[in-house]
C-alpha cells in the first residue's frame, strides 16, 4: 500500500536567541535559500511544538528552549549546520493562520512578492462544516457518517473546531462504521493526498484510515493506528498509485467501537500536497514579475506589473487604455469602456466551422454567452475575410480561447494550414475549463482563402473529446478579457462604452429600461410593456402588437383601428363605412357578401359560381351556386343540401321515405306511410315490418320460421335431446377428433368428457374427477371402455372408442392397467395385457387375484371404465414401469418407479410430496399419516437449509482440508455465506455456510467470504475452531542459565506464542504492542533505577551485563546470589489488550 511514511524532525531554537517560535500544529512551513552551491528547500508540516529543559554546555546550567516537531513532506532533510529559518505558508485547519507574504529572489521567474492566503481551506478536497442529512448530502462540505452510531455536530470544543461526535448504538452491526468522504474531483497519478484531523475516543480503540476507488476495486493506501482518550493530531500522506480516471473515497473506519463507545473527530481536511507546494492558485496579490501567473480569465500573464483581486481608491483612479468589468465569476465582459474594435474574430458567439462539429448543450459555458463546440478530431473555422487578412499579413496577433479537455495530450493550432503554435495539455489540467493563448504573425493565405484557424488534437485517449468556446483574435501579444462578437464587426479606432446588464432609470436592481431582459441579450421595460429581442423580434403595449424577426406583425384583440385616423382613404372604404357596413368589437353587420366569380359561357350568358350571403326571393340566407345552379341553401324558412331537405324538426329525402327527426329517431317508410324499419333514441328498434323487434331492456323478438336443410345447422345435427357434430356418443369420449356431442348426459369430445352428474376427465384421462370433487392426475393417458367380452380361459377382450392405431404407445403387452368408474363408490379393476389388436381397438387382458390388488377386491371390467396404464410386469422395462400420480383426495403427489405389480412396495416411491405414504422406513420415525413433507430416494441440491428443534438454522460446515493460497485464489474459494434480514432496528445476519481448513496445526473457520488471507492468530478473515488459543511468552538466555561472579554477559530473548504458533514477528510489527521489563534482585531501590538495554532496537531482546543500570547489579554474587527478570507484553486484539507475563531467574555458581 502507498502510505507515505514521512520522517519527523525536532527543530529547536537556541535558548539565547532573540527569535521566537511562533509555529503551531498544522502549519505548513517552508524554507528556501541558496548556500552558494545549491538551492536548499524543505516543506514541512508542524505536528507538535513546546518547550524543553536542556543543559547549557557552556554554563552547565539548565535552560529552557522552544522546539517544534515537523513532518518532512518534500525537499531536503534539515540539518543542524544549515539555516533553519522556516516561514509559514498556510495552516491545514486554522483559517486564521492561512495567510502569508512570500518575497523571493531565487524562485523561477523571480523577483516578485506574493500575498497568499486560503490554501488550506480553498484548495481542500474535503472541509466538513456539518453532518449530511437525508435532504442534502455533500461530501466536500459535510461529514458522511455510516453505520450504527448516533451523530451530532458541534462548531467547537475547547480549541478544536468543526467537531463530529459519534456514539455507538447498542445494536449488532457488522457493516462499516465511521465516515466515508467521496471525492467530487479526480486526483491524478502521480500525486499525494494529505489527510489532516484531530481525534479522540472514550477508550482506546483501533482505527483504520484508507483511500481508494469509490467502487472498492483498488486501495491506494491504508493505515492502522490506535485512538486514545486524549486529543491527537493525525497527518497521513497517501501516494496515488493507480489511474487518475476514477473517483476516490476516504474512509475512516471506527468499526471496533462497542456499545456506547464515543469518538470525536475535529478540524478534518483533505488536500493535495501539490496544492500546498505550488501555491500560485492562492496568490491574491503579486508585485514584480508576473510571468507564471495563470488567471482563469486573462490566461498566462507575463512581464512586470501588479496582479490584485480588489482595488480601492479613496482619491482618484486614472486609467489609460481599457476598463473591463466581468460577471460574478470574472468571466464574460459585462461592462466595457475602451477601444471599440478589439476582438477581430467574426461571430465568436456562433463560430462558422468548415468541418463537422457538435454543438453541446450539456456542459457549462465559462463565458456565459455563445455556443460550446464538442470536437473529436480536426476542426477548422473561419475567423476573418480574405480582404482583412491580406491587409494585415505580417502583423502580430494573439489568438485566445477557452478549452475543456477530457484527457491530456497536445493541441496544434494552424492558421491557413500553417502551424502557429502548440498547446501541451497536462493530465492535471483536464476536466475543467482553461483559457489558452497563442501569439503569432499572420501568415499569407493561398489565393483567395479567408483567414482560417484549425485545431488538431492529439490526446492520450483518442476516444474522448475536447470542448471549445469563445475565440478571440486581437492585435498584439497580450490576451485581454473576452469580447464577444457577432457577424458584424465595426473596424474603428474610436473608444466607447458598452454594457449588457443592468439598465437605465428606475432603480439599480429594477431599472425602467432593462438590459439582457430575456437572458439572451434583449432589451425590455420593467412593466414588460415593451421588448426588443436580440434577433429583431419584439412587442409593444403588453404584447398587443407583436412582430417576429422576419417582420411579420400580429395585432391583439385589444387593438382598435379607426378609419378616421387614416388619411387619404380610398372612396370604396368611405362608401363601405357610410352606415352600410358596421364593424364593431363583437360583430360585423353588412347587407350582402359574395365570395366567388362570374363565368361567361360560349353563348355569352353570365353565370356565377361561389357562395352568396344575403337576401333573394326566398328570404335571407346562405346560397351556394355552381355555374348558376343552386346546389345548396339555408334560408330563414328551409334548407337543402345534396338532395336532403332541411326542415325545422327533421332532415329528410325529397320523397319523405327516409327521415332523421329532431326528437331522436330514424324512420324508413313506403309510399303508403307504412314504417319499414325504425331506430329510436330510447334504444328500441324495429325491422322487417315489425317482425324483428329489439326492446329497451335488451330483449329481442323474432316472428316467423327458422328453416334449415335436412334438420341441420351447418355441420351440426339436431336430435330431440342432443346436438352433435360427426358421430353421436352419449357416454365416455367420442371416437375421433372430429366428433363432439352436447346432450342430456353431458358434453363429450375426443379426449375429454363432462357428465351431467359432475364426473369428468381431460387429456385422455390424465386428469379425472368424480361428482364428489375427488380428482386424480396421472402421467398416463386413459381410454374409455365401450365393450367387454369374457373368453373361455377367463381372459377378457376389452374394446375402446379410441383409435389405438393412431396411438400405438398407449397399450403394450405386459402393461399393468387399472380401470375405474368415476362414481360415488369407485369400482376398480386390475388386469395385465396379454395382447393388443390396434386394428379393432381391442386388448386382451387377464385379471389379478383379489389378494394381489389394493383393497383386496378386484372387480371385473365394465363399459364406461377409464382404463390407464399403471406399470409393466417386465422388470427390464424401466420406462413403462414409471408413473406419476397427483391424488387430491389423499393430498399427495407421487413419482413412482419399478412398478411390476398392483400393490406398491417401499422401493416404488421415488418421490413423495404431501402426506407421507405408510412405508416401513417411516414407521421408525416420529411421523404420523397426517403429516406432510417430501420423501425422495435421491436429492441433489445446491442450497439446503436445516433447522434445529428451536427453529434456528443449522449452518453447513464444509471441510476444505489443508489451506492453500492457490485454492483461495481459484474459482472455488473459501466461503462464508450469510443471509441479511433488514429490520427497522437494524440488520440481522444468519450464517448459512462456513468453510473450514487446517493450517499451522489448528482448525480454522472462514469469517470473510472468498478471502485470500492466510489463517492466523490475528486475521479478521478466520476464526480458530480447534487448537490452543492461549497467548504465552517464552524467555531464553544466549549463554546458559548459571554464571560466575563478574562473568555475566548474555542476551535474554523473548518469543510470543499463540498456542504453539510463534507470532512474535506479527506482534512486534504492530506499533500498538507494548513491552515492559522489570528486574527483581531483592534490592528495591536499585531495581527501580534499572532500565532495559535493547539489542538492535528489539524490545524482546535484552543485553544483560554486571552493571547496575542494565545488568544484574554490582552486588550480584555478594549480597544476592540470584536475580530474576520479568517481561510483560500487551498485545492489541480486537480493540482490547491481551497481557502475557513471564519470569526468568538465574543463579551464581
Amino acid at each position: 500500500m502507498a502510505i507515505y511514511t514521512f520522517k519527523k524532525y525536532k527543530i529547536s531554537l537556541q535558548h539565547d536567541t532573540k527569535k521566537t517560535q511562533g509555529l503551531r500544529t498544522g502549519d505548513i512551513i517552508r524554507r528556501q535559500y541558496f548556500d552558494g552551491k545549491n538551492l536548499v528547500y524543505s516543506l514541512m508540516c508542524v505536528l507538535n511544538y513546546g518547550k524543553e529543559e536542556v543543559l547549557d554546555p557552556k554554563t552547565g546550567r539548565t535552560v529552557e528552549r522552544n522546539y517544534f516537531i515537523g513532518a518532512l513532506l518534500e525537499g531536503d532533510v534539515p540539518k543542524s549546520e544549515q539555516i533553519l529559518d522556516f516561514a509559514r505558508i498556510t495552516n491545514l485547519f486554522d483559517t486564521s493562520r492561512s495567510g502569508a507574504m512570500y518575497l523571493t529572489g531565487s524562485d523561477d521567474q523571480a523577483p516578485y512578492m506574493d500575498v497568499i492566503d486560503g490554501i488550506g481551506r480553498n484548495a481542500s478536497l474535503c472541509w466538513p462544516e456539518n453532518v449530511a442529512t437525508k435532504d442534502y448530502t455533500n461530501p466536500k462540505s459535510q461529514y458522511i457518517v455510516k453505520g450504527a452510531v448516533d451523530v451530532d455536530y458541534q462548531p467547537s470544543i475547547e480549541d478544536n473546531y468543526r467537531v463530529l461526535h459519534l456514539k455507538r448504538q447498542n445494536t449488532e452491526d457488522k457493516n462499516f462504521i465511521g465516515i466515508q468522504q467521496d471525492f467530487k474531483e479526480y486526483v491524478k497519478n502521480p500525486n499525494r493526498v494529505l489527510i489532516s484531523y484531530k481525534i479522540k475516543s472514550s477508550r482506546e480503540l483501533s482505527c483504520k484510515i484508507s483511500l481508494g476507488f469509490q467502487d472498492g476495486t483498488r486501495i491506494d493506501g491504508e493505515e492502522d493506528y490506535t485512538v486514545t482518550t486524549d486529543w491527537q493530531y493525525k497527518l497521513h500522506a497517501v501516494t496515488i498509485d493507480y489511474s487518475g480516471r476514477y473517483l476516490r473515497t476516504l474512509k475512516l473506519d471506527t468499526s471496533s467501537m462497542k456499545a456506547h463507545d464515543e469518538v470525536w473527530i475535529a478540524d478534518f481536511n483533505i488536500i493535495l500536497l501539490s496544492s500546498v507546494t505550488n501555491f500560485n492558485d492562492a496568490c491574491h496579490t503579486r508585485v514584480g514579475k508576473l510571468t507564471g501567473i495563470i488567471d482563469p480569465v486573462f490566461g498566462q500573464l507575463d512581464s512586470y506589473g501588479s496582479y490584485i483581486q480588489k482595488l480601492f481608491a479613496s482619491g482618484s483612479a486614472h486609467i489609460s487604455g481599457t476598463l473591463t468589468a466581468g460577471d460574478e465569476n470574472g468571466f464574460a465582459a459585462t461592462f466595457y469602456a475602451g477601444k471599440i474594435h478589439r476582438n477581430t474574430f467574426v461571430n465568436s458567439l456562433n463560430v462558422e466551422f468548415t468541418t463537422p462539429v457538435i454543438t453541446d448543450d450539456h456542459i457549462d459555458n465559462p463565458t456565459g454567452i455563445g455556443n460550446v463546440y464538442k470536437i473529436d478530431g480536426n476542426a477548422t473555422m473561419r475567423a476573418q475575410t480574405n480582404k482583412w487578412l491580406l491587409k494585415n499579413i505580417g502583423q502580430s496577433y494573439t489568438l485566445s480561447f477557452w478549452l475543456y479537455a477530457e484527457a491530456g495530450g497536445q493541441l496544434s493550432v494552424l492558421q491557413n494550414n500553417k502551424v502557429i503554435g502548440t498547446i501541451q495539455i497536462e493530465e492535471s489540467a483536464t476536466l475543467y475549463w482553461q483559457r489558452h493563448k497563442i501569439s503569432f504573425e499572420l501568415q499569407s493565405p493561398q489565393e483567395n482563402d479567408d483567414l482560417t484557424i484549425s485545431l488538431l488534437p492529439e490526446l492520450v485517449d483518442p476516444s474522448v473529446y475536447i470542448y471549445f468556446v469563445a475565440p478571440q483574435l486581437e492585435s498584439g501579444n497580450t490576451a485581454t478579457q473576452y469580447q464577444p462578437t457577432d457577424d458584424v464587426l465595426r473596424e474603428t479606432n474610436d473608444y466607447g462604452a458598452w454594457f449588457n446588464r443592468g439598465g437605465i432609470g428606475g432603480t439599480i436592481q429594477n431599472p425602467l429600461l432593462q438590459l439582457n431582459f430575456d437572458g439572451k441579450g434583449g432589451i425590455g421595460t420593467k412593466n414588460k410593456s415593451f421588448f426588443l429581442g436580440y434577433d429583431g423580434s419584439g412587442y409593444l403595449a403588453n404584447k398587443n402588437i407583436e412582430w417576429d424577426h422576419n417582420g411579420h406583425v400580429v395585432l391583439g384583440d385589444d387593438v382598435t383601428i379607426s378609419w378616421g385616423n387614416i388619411a387619404n382613404t380610398p372612396g370604396w372604404i368611405d362608401d363601405w363605412d357610410s352606415n352600410k357596413t358596421v364593424i364593431g368589437g363583437e360583430s360585423l353587420i353588412t347587407p350582402k357578401i359574395f365570395v366567388g366569380k362570374k363565368i361567361e359561357n360560349e353563348e355569352g350568358l353570365t353565370n356565377i359560381t361561389g357562395v352568396y350571403i344575403g337576401p333573394n326571393g326566398n328570404g335571407a340566407g346562405v346560397y351556394g351556386y355552381k355555374e348558376g345552379i343552386d346546389i345548396f341553401h339555408i334560408n330563414e324558412r328551409e334548407g337543402k343540401i345534396a338532395g336532403w331537405v332541411i326542415d325545422t324538426n327533421k332532415i329528410c329525402t325529397e320523397d319523405l321515405k327516409l327521415s332523421i327527426n329532431a326528437e331522436g329517431s330514424i324512420i324508413a317508410q313506403n309510399e303508403y306511410a307504412e314504417v319499414l324499419w325504425g331506430i329510436y333514441k330510447s334504444g328500441k328498434a324495429i325491422f322487417s315490418k315489425n317482425n324483428v323487434r329489439f326492446l329497451e331492456d335488451g330483449s329481442a323478438y323474432f316472428k316467423g320460421e327458422i328453416e334449415s336443410a335436412s334438420g341441420k345447422i351447418a355441420n351440426w345435427t339436431i336430435k330431440e335431446d342432443a346436438i352433435y357434430m360427426g358421430q353421436f356418443s352419449d357416454t365416455g369420449t367420442t371416437a375421433s377428433p372430429e366428433d363432439i356431442t352436447i346432450g342430456k348426459t353431458g358434453l363429450r369430445g375426443y379426449s375429454w368428457y363432462l357428465n351431467s352428474n359432475g364426473d369428468g376427465a381431460l387429456g385422455h384421462g390424465c386428469i379425472s374427477w368424480n361428482s364428489k370433487g375427488q380428482a386424480n392426475i396421472t402421467s398416463t393417458k386413459s381410454a374409455m371402455l365401450v365393450a367387454v367380452d369374457k373368453n373361455e380361459d377367463n381372459s377378457y377382450n376389452l374394446k375402446f372408442n379410441y383409435n389405438l392405431s393412431n396411438d400405438i404407445d398407449l397399450f403394450h403387452i405386459g402393461d399393468i392397467c387399472w380401470g375405474c368408474v368415476n362414481s360415488n363408490s369407485p369400482i376398480v379393476s386390475w388386469f395385465r395385457i396379454t395382447n393388443v389388436a390396434t386394428s379393432v381397438n381391442t386388448i386382451t387382458v387377464v385379471m389379478y387375484p383379489n389378494e394381489d390388488v389394493p383393497g383386496g377386491v378386484n372387480y371385473e371390467p365394465m363399459p364406461q371404465m377409464l382404463v390407464s396404464v399403471y406399470g409393466n410386469a417386465d422388470i427390464e422395462d424401466l420406462e413403462r414401469s414409471r408413473n406419476f400420480k397427483f391424488d387430491i383426495r389423499k393430498q399427495s403427489m407421487l413419482f413412482l418407479s419399478n412398478i411390476h405389480k398392483p400393490i406398491l412396495e417401499d422401493y416404488n416411491y421415488s418421490i413423495s410430496i404431501g402426506r407421507f405414504p405408510r412405508t416401513k422406513a417411516l414407521e421408525k420415525l416420529p411421523i404420523s399419516e397426517n403429516e406432510t413433507g417430501v420423501m425422495a430416494q435421491t436429492v441433489i441440491a445446491e442450497k439446503f437449509y436445516q433447522l434445529d428443534h428451536n427453529g434456528d438454522v443449522i449452518p453447513n460446515k464444509v471441510d476444505r482440508g489443508i489451506w492453500s493460497l492457490e485454492t483461495a485464489q481459484s474459482g472455488a474459494p473459501y466461503r462464508f455465506v450469510q443471509y441479511e434480514l433488514s429490520k427497522p432496528s437494524g440488520s440481522e445476519y444468519t450464517l448459512l455456510e462456513q468453510h473450514t481448513v487446517y493450517h499451522l496445526g489448528c482448525k480454522w473457520g472462514c469469517l470473510k467470504d472468498k478471502t485470500t488471507d492466510e489463517p492466523k492468530w490475528n486475521s479478521p478473515s478466520w476464526g480458530l475452531l480447534e487448537g490452543d488459543s492461549r497467548y504465552s511468552l517464552q524467555l531464553s538466555l544466549s549463554g546458559g542459565e548459571a554464571f560466575v561472579i563478574g562473568g555475566v554477559d548474555t542476551v535474554m530473548s523473548g518469543r510470543v506464542f499463540y498456542g504453539t504458533i510463534d507470532i512474535t514477528d506479527d506482534v512486534m510489527a504492530d506499533g500498538a504492542t507494548e513491552v515492559e521489563w522489570f528486574r527483581d534482585s531483592g534490592n528495591v531501590p536499585a531495581d527501580n533505577l534499572w532500565t532495559p538495554e535493547y539489542v538492535d532496537g528489539n524490545r524482546l531482546a535484552l543485553h544483560i551485563d554486571n552493571g547496575n543500570q542494565h545488568g544484574v547489579g554490582s552486588d550480584f554474587g555478594f549480597v544476592s546470589r540470584s536475580v530474576a527478570f520479568i517481561c510483560r507484553v500487551f498485545i492489541p486484539v480486537e480493540g482490547e489488550m491481551q497481557q502475557i507475563e513471564q519470569r526468568f531467574g538465574f543463579d551464581i555458581l
